[in-house]
């Protein structure tokens, strides 16, 4: 690791890379961050006087290594993947199994309390970067439950179609004679297909 006392070294810190090339995994970041900020705490400590400066120059170069070295690993991801992205059959079974390894089973209630957190961060977050995030994880989520509900990915993608063709085929008011911040409900004509 770099010497963090040099001052005129605008980035104090820098993380090792794997000696085979492969990209560090979020454990390595971690363990690697903890270290450099023990360091860097008994290098502080051990001259008898806290430079806060220093302290918080330490603390933002090393977030902003953790944030480019994850920012790698999602481009190395991305690069690796199928162009264009479809949520398919395959991808809802490996959301399900990470999830269920993750969660365990029998949280349908518990996603839904997620779901209604969710709802107020993308509130929270309307118009600014991160409101697509929020609106991301309200999707991710939603379709956790849906296989929580017992549905199968192909199901899952099956209703999610037969929905948007039932919304197609209902009657819905002018959305220019609609208040902008109230949902808009489709007319109910008594058509047990649309209602």
């Amino acid at each position: 690791m770099a010497d963090i006392a040099a001052d005129n070294d605008p980035r104090p810190f820098e993380f090792q890379r794997n000696s085979d090339g492969t990209p560090l995994s979020l454990h390595d970041l971690v363990f690697q961050a903890l270290g450099f900020a023990s360091t860097c705490w008994e290098d502080l400590s051990g001259s008898g006087v806290f430079q806060s400066d220093d302290a918080t120059r330490c603390g933002d170069a090393l977030v902003r290594e953790i944030q480019g070295m994850m920012a790698k690993q999602i481009d190395d991801v991305v690069k690796a993947r199928r162009w264009p992205f479809a949520i398919d059959a395959v991808h809802l079974e490996r959301q399900r199994d990470w999830s269920l390894d993750t969660f365990g089973p029998k949280r349908g209630m518990g996603v839904l309390d997620h779901i209604r957190k969710e709802l107020v961060e993308i509130e929270d977050a309307m118009g600014t970067p991160e409101e697509l995030g929020e609106w991301v994880d309200a999707i991710i989520l939603s379709l956790d439950g849906a296989w929580r509900s017992g549905a199968n990915p192909q199901e899952i993608l099956n209703a999610v179609l037969l929905k948007q063709v039932r919304n197609e085929a209902r009657t819905w008011p002018d959305w220019r004679t609609q208040p902008a911040n109230v949902a808009i409900e489709h007319v109910h004509d008594g058509n047990p297909e649309t209602d």
